[in-house]
């Protein structure tokens, strides 16, 4: 399937926020996922400009009293076809989850200011990773740009879950030497299962 991706290149203070929520306003039959970098405009700025297409923001686990993840609550607004404002640092802990529902529910994607797409992945200590490859839990495919691959299956609460989804995704990549020297990379994916994308 073919992708439409818009870019609106103006200069700051032009009017492209403005633009774009009207825009999203006047064209309701459409399914929003707005990402910004910052927090607060995800929260309180868009949500107010976008009133009138109920546009939500995923909650914090102390907002839900500790009973639902943030990344839960997302997936439950997706499923429901809301509309969405989120950040930057949000969509790029997407998982596989996340990406079927917004190819199933058909999301407009808006992203304000472009995305971080190679970044290095430093959650876990080089001596972990190290130790990783090292027992063969975790494999780089030189043939393959040095993409990461995970070799046993985590389950919830396991102190490298976070790191089993992103190799799951496809989404880390080794360099030659050091090996533990990991990059995290956005894949294509993400945006592949977005209806239309718009880059502002």
């Amino acid at each position: 399937m073919s992708k439409t991706i818009n870019v609106i290149d103006y200069m700051m203070g032009t009017g492209k926020t403005r633009y774009i929520t009207k825009f999203m306003n006047d064209n309701a039959q459409d399914k929003y996922i707005y990402v910004t970098p910052l927090l607060f405009e995800a929260k309180n700025v868009m949500v107010s400009k976008c009133a009138s297409i109920d546009m939500r923001s995923p909650l914090d686990k102390d907002e839900f009293n500790n009973s639902i993840t943030k990344s839960d609550h997302l997936l439950e607004l997706l499923e429901s076809g809301a509309n969405i404002s989120t950040t930057h640092q949000m969509f790029k802990s997407l998982n596989r989850k996340h990406i079927t529902l917004i190819e199933k529910q058909q999301y407009v994607i808006i992203l304000d200011e472009v995305l971080d797409y190679i970044q290095p992945y430093e959650e876990y200590s080089m001596d972990d990773i190290k130790d990783l490859f090292e027992r063969g839990d975790l494999i780089a495919d030189k043939n393959n740009l040095g993409k990461v691959s995970m070799m046993w299956d985590v389950s919830k609460g396991n102190h490298y879950k976070n790191l089993h989804d992103i190799c799951e995704m496809g989404m880390l990549y080794s360099t030659t030497k050091p090996e533990n020297l990991l990059n995290l990379q956005i894949p294509p994916v993400m945006l592949d299962a977005a209806k239309r994308v718009i880059v502002m």
